[in-house]
């Protein structure tokens, strides 16, 4: 069994705002987003319910697109620097 854990936060210096999501969970063309993406690849027997970590800023949003996606798995929220 693999135990995946998806980190879903921000690279570098970049501050998380209410109003700009970061690019990894935004979809397209009303297409699901890469996020939701990564979590249906990990749909299969080998791989235990994933655990994401995401900025207290989109804890939100991470939730809900597991959500959407189907997954199960913990949220672990890390704390956002202002």
């Amino acid at each position: 069994m693999i135990y995946p854990v998806v980190l879903a936060g921000l690279q570098g210096e970049a501050q998380p705002t209410d109003s700009a999501l970061p690019p990894h969970f935004c979809a397209e063309a009303a297409i699901e987003s890469r996020f939701q993406s990564v979590l249906r690849g990990l749909d299969h027997p080998l791989f235990a319910a994933p655990t994401v970590v995401a900025c207290e800023a989109h804890r939100f949003v991470a939730r809900q697109q597991m959500d959407a996606a189907g997954v199960s798995g913990d949220l672990i929220i890390e704390p956002c620097h202002a």
